[in-house]
């Protein structure tokens, strides 16, 4: 039951926050936790094999480049930084950024926007906003203060 309720908590925070390397592997650590908790729980057999093999499975999992934590977190922290622009019109209808207006935005807004962009640039992948410049640029010039 503490798993479970972790569980939905992590969750739901992932949900409004977004994956990072460190939440994505926790997340898959709860979830093989309560598989070997309920295998252990419901399994007429209980072999204690299951555990060095559910958690080598997971690894193995964990290695394919889609489902890394790597790939994971920057998909996740990009997706929400859009959602989070559009949802402020700093990125219009036609999918471009409208740099022609000031835009009002909460100081909590901006920290979870600037937060985000640093991720990704931590993380070498500010190159994702280049579908979004309304002028031509080169992907080595977008950089934090552009």
């Amino acid at each position: 039951p503490l798993g479970s309720l972790c569980l939905v908590q992590l969750i739901n925070f992932l949900n409004k926050e977004g994956f990072t390397e460190f939440w994505y592997s926790m997340a898959w650590g709860i979830v093989w936790i309560l598989g070997v908790c309920l295998y252990f729980s419901f399994s007429k057999i209980r072999d204690i094999r299951i555990i060095p093999i559910t958690l080598s499975v997971i690894l193995c999992m964990l290695l394919i480049p889609p489902m890394s934590p790597f790939s994971v977190s920057i998909r996740s922290q990009y997706n929400h930084l859009i959602q989070e622009l559009k949802a402020n019109s700093v990125i219009g209808s036609d999918e471009l950024i409208v740099l022609d207006k000031r835009h009002e935005i909460s100081q909590i807004t901006q920290e979870k926007i600037k937060a985000r962009i640093y991720f990704l640039n931590q993380h070498n992948h500010l190159k994702l906003f280049q579908k979004y410049y309304p002028y031509p640029i080169d992907e080595q010039s977008i950089s934090v203060q552009r």
